[in-house]
């Protein structure tokens, strides 16, 4: 695709900072009707944006599941986009 819509989560696994864990999901922006001109400031449709970036984390976080292993830290995939957290 020309343009894409990309939801990004991390979670840094390592206390030292040295390993993490990315989930990266991606649409093609001209799945919304809209092109990259629309939505840049200015554009027609600018003030759509918001409602394109909850739509996109709701599809991002309904496309997968994460499932920690019996030892292993649980991960939590809060509403935010963009942030993963070890418990």
């Amino acid at each position: 695709p020309d343009n894409i819509l990309i939801q990004r989560y991390v979670n840094i696994t390592s206390e030292d900072r040295s390993s993490e864990f990315i989930i990266a999901y991606a649409e093609d922006l001209a799945s919304t009707g809209r092109t990259e001109t629309d939505l840049e400031e200015g554009g027609p449709w600018n003030h759509l944006i918001p409602e394109l970036e909850t739509s996109l984390r709701e599809r991002a976080l309904a496309s997968f599941t994460v499932h920690a292993e019996p030892d292993s830290p649980a991960i939590d995939i809060p509403e935010e986009p963009g942030v993963l957290s070890a418990r």
